[in-house]
């Protein structure tokens, strides 16, 4: 016990010392990269932060005239006091099951206590009867504040006859977010 005693002294002095020196001299500086996280469309409509869902399911979404059809994936309760501006990749993984096309709109945004609040909002073309993956980058017109939820809407809205899109829900329906 008598020499361990020395020992721990010295190691708590030159601890002590090194801190004494970098305040004087300088502060320790470092780069940390932080990845935002990303939001994957799942089952019965709910938005899983950094999970990719277990399952596939398939959504459709079908309009006739002037109509519209949407489905809205929502996280879990998330009690976020503030959120930093973010820059978010929407993708779709969808196919066209009609012959006439419409854009479909993807929309990013939050609710808290005041309402519901449009992040960012983008339009794909889908084409094609296979599933494809279609991206879309935006900017957050907004920074989200007091985040209780985040949600991701698919809409199609058209003025064609009839349009029908079948989107499948299985990691690659998602929202990528970046820090700005």
């Amino acid at each position: 016990m008598k020499r361990v005693t020395p020992v721990l002294l010295i190691l708590l002095l030159a601890g002590t010392g090194a801190a004494a020196l970098t305040t004087v001299y300088g502060m320790v500086h470092g780069v940390a990269a932080i990845d935002g996280p990303t939001f994957y469309a799942g089952e019965d409509n709910q938005l899983l932060v950094n999970t990719p869902p277990k399952n596939t399911a398939v959504y459709t979404l079908e309009s006739e005239g002037l109509s519209f059809d949407t489905e809205l994936f929502s996280s879990d309760r998330l009690d976020e006091p503030d959120f930093y501006p973010i820059t978010a990749d929407l993708t779709v993984m969808a196919r066209l099951n009609t012959t006439d096309s419409e854009p479909l709109r993807m929309t990013f945004g939050h609710f808290n206590s005041t309402g519901a609040y449009t992040l960012c909002s983008e339009r794909v073309q889908v084409t094609g009867d296979t599933y494809q993956t279609y991206t879309a980058q935006c900017d957050a017109e907004i920074q989200p504040v007091n985040v209780e939820h985040f949600y991701y809407q698919l809409e199609e809205r058209t003025g064609a006859d009839h349009v029908r899109y079948d989107v499948k829900v299985d990691g690659a329906t998602r929202v990528e977010v970046d820090i700005q």
